[in-house]
Parts: C-alpha cells; sequence; structure tokens
C-alpha cells in the first residue's frame, strides 16, 4: 500500500466507516460535507444533529482518507461545532468518542489566558469558568507542558503527564472513553491516560460545541474528520480496530 509524504495511506476501498458502524455509534458524522450548515449523520439517529457555525471551511483537502474531505478550522474563535442535541448522551454512566484531527498548532490561548493548546469538547464557550466539561491538549497549562486536561466540573481536573499530546500537522486519532467513573484517553490506539474522574455536567443548558475555545483550553486550529459519538465505553481493541482501518493498515 502507498504512503504520500504526508503520512496518509493511500488506498482504493475504505472499509474504515464500516468498521465504525457495527460498533454502533450513537452518531457518526465524515465531516466531509462541501455545502451546508448540518453536518451528515450515517446513522439512523437523526434528532443528534451537529451544525457547523463561526464559518468553518468545508470541503477542505483530506484529514485521514486522501478519497473525502474533511473540515478546517483556522483558529477563529467564532469557529466550532454545535452539539448541543447530544447534551443527554453525556449523562450516561459510560460513553466514548473519537475524531481523526491533524493538529495545526498548540499556540491558541485558552479563555482564562492561562493556557495554550487546543480543545475538543466544552460546554463554556463564552469564556466563563468551567461550567461543566473541558477535554483539551495543551501545550502550556501552569507547571505542565504537552499534557491532557480534563475538567469536568467545579476545578476537579485530570492532568495527565507531560509528552502525551498528538504531534502537529501529524495524523492522530484521539478517543476519549468515560467508564463508570474512569477516563481513558487514547491516541493513535495507544492508552495515554488512565485515571478516575468525575462525569461531566451538562445541564447547564450551554452550548456543547467541539472545537471552541474554552475556559482551560484554546481554539482549535487544524482538520477534522469522522467524529462519532458511542453511548458505551470502547474498548481497547475496538479503539486499536478503529485505527488501523483508519490507516488502512
Amino acid at each position: 500500500m502507498k504512503e504520500n509524504l504526508l503520512g496518509i495511506k493511500e488506498r482504493g476501498i475504505d472499509n474504515y466507516q464500516n468498521v465504525v458502524l457495527a460498533d454502533t455509534p450513537l452518531v457518526y458524522y465524515p465531516l466531509t460535507d462541501v455545502t451546508g450548515t448540518v453536518a451528515t449523520n450515517l446513522t439512523a439517529n437523526t434528532s443528534y444533529s451537529a451544525s457547523y457555525t463561526g464559518g468553518i471551511e468545508l470541503g477542505y483537502d483530506y484529514c485521514r482518507d486522501l478519497s473525502n474531505k474533511s473540515i478546517n478550522f483556522n483558529s477563529n474563535t467564532s469557529q466550532y461545532l454545535n452539539i448541543s442535541s447530544l447534551r443527554s448522551y453525556l449523562t450516561s454512566s459510560s460513553f466514548s468518542y473519537e475524531v481523526w484531527c491533524k493538529i495545526r498548532s498548540y499556540n491558541q490561548v485558552s479563555a482564562s489566558g492561562t493556557a495554550h493548546g487546543i480543545t475538543f469538547m466544552s460546554n463554556n464557550t463564552n469564556g466563563i469558568s468551567p461550567g461543566g466539561i473541558n477535554f483539551c491538549f495543551l501545550s502550556t497549562f501552569s507547571s505542565h507542558s504537552n499534557c491532557v486536561l480534563y475538567w469536568p466540573l467545579g476545578g476537579k481536573d485530570v492532568i495527565s503527564g507531560n509528552g502525551v499530546i498528538p504531534s502537529a500537522n501529524i495524523l492522530s486519532h484521539v478517543v476519549f472513553v468515560f467508564n463508570n467513573a474512569t477516563i481513558n484517553i487514547f491516541i493513535n490506539g495507544i492508552n495515554v491516560l488512565s485515571s478516575a474522574a468525575t462525569a461531566p455536567n451538562t445541564n447547564n443548558n450551554a452550548v456543547l460545541t467541539f472545537g471552541h475555545q474554552s475556559w482551560c483550553g484554546g481554539q482549535f486550529n487544524g482538520l477534522m474528520s469522522d467524529l462519532a459519538f458511542y453511548t458505551k465505553a470502547l474498548t481497547a481493541t475496538q479503539v486499536l480496530n478503529h485505527y488501523h482501518a483508519g490507516i488502512g493498515s
């Protein structure tokens, strides 16, 4: 199988979507739309919608798959995916989400002004102190560098050790798993963080976003595709299977 200069496998038939759908996600947004404001969902759960907000660039060059498109965030703090319809999903005792991304930069500042990095999921888009969930990859935060931060509510945070965030400008598969008060974070099939954690609070009616600047992390800057949410904890085997299917190995 041929690999291009960006490290992305070139292949004829993409089996990744079939592998993801076989594990019954609640929603699966490929993020390959070229027009419109609502992200295509490949599951039958059409009541869970995601909308493109703030001028996210659609139909951008490939992220995971050379034959498909992705969405581009250019670090403009008005850009995010509105996933507020998924608030109830976060009340489950177990849930997971996964995304493929190519992070362009970790230089974006948090709304608090105390950290630099990128935010995945958050529900405090107005720059207020943490209201329910922040999940970020940070280049700098307090005495930490290159760390994972999960801040669910009231200052109860989990910060991983240094050096475990995805490299910039490299294709990365990121999976977040919450399972009965334990979180596990996987990057490219590897479990980089496992820790006791508090469940997120999504009952404050704030907009639930993906990619937006948060109190703890900066605005996402880079490419994103294949965002899926599950109302269960993906196993390490499932995560690894998804990663290998995504890189075509």
